[in-house]
């Protein structure tokens, strides 16, 4: 698995597969969030009634309200997806607690990374932030790699993904 999908895994304790993906997902998640009542699920989108009643009924929208309704659906999911009081459990994590378990890839041999005495304070607000938004995993490993600091080994070869990851536990809270 790579560190995007590890860190969703983490955040969510859920898999990352599942996901809104496609537009006809997006339509399906506003109208069950909205009760099954169009009016409700086209607020959520922010549109109007009578546009997401011409979607349900299969007319296609602008692309760049397309992608836009996408987004607002799957950061909607996001927000649900977090049992109640995770983020803020999450939130309050000593960085310096993380650790990973992975392989680097140059001899695949898996070890325990103690990771946090690298990472900068902020890392885990950021992740979450990220996560919220509706970044993509690539986007999630990206934002943990940035965040090492002290270390150029960690820093270079996690930026360059070549680590496989197998775990990251963020100490007594990890969903792993």
């Amino acid at each position: 698995m790579d560190l995007g999908e590890a860190l969703y895994r983490e955040i969510t304790g859920r898999s990352p597969r599942t996901e809104i993906g496609t537009w006809g997902d997006a339509i399906g998640y506003l109208l069950g969030k909205g009760g099954g009542v169009a009016a409700a699920a086209a607020r959520l989108a922010g549109v109007p009634a009578t546009t997401f009643r011409g979607w349900m009924r299969g007319r296609l929208p602008r692309s760049d309200r397309a992608g836009a309704v996408v987004q607002t659906a799957l950061q909607a999911q996001r927000r649900d997806r977090l049992p109640k009081g995770r983020e803020a459990r999450l939130r309050a994590i000593d960085p310096e607690e993380i650790e990973l378990q992975a392989a680097y890839d140059y001899d695949g041999t898996t070890r325990t990374v103690a990771i946090g005495q690298y990472l900068a304070d902020t890392v885990i607000d950021d992740l979450l932030d990220a996560y919220l938004a509706g970044d993509d995993l690539p986007a999630l490993g990206e934002t943990f790699a940035l965040a090492i600091g002290g270390s150029p080994f960690y820093e270079r070869t996690f930026l360059a993904d070549e680590w496989t990851v197998h775990d990251v536990r963020w100490g007594q809270y990890s969903a792993g």
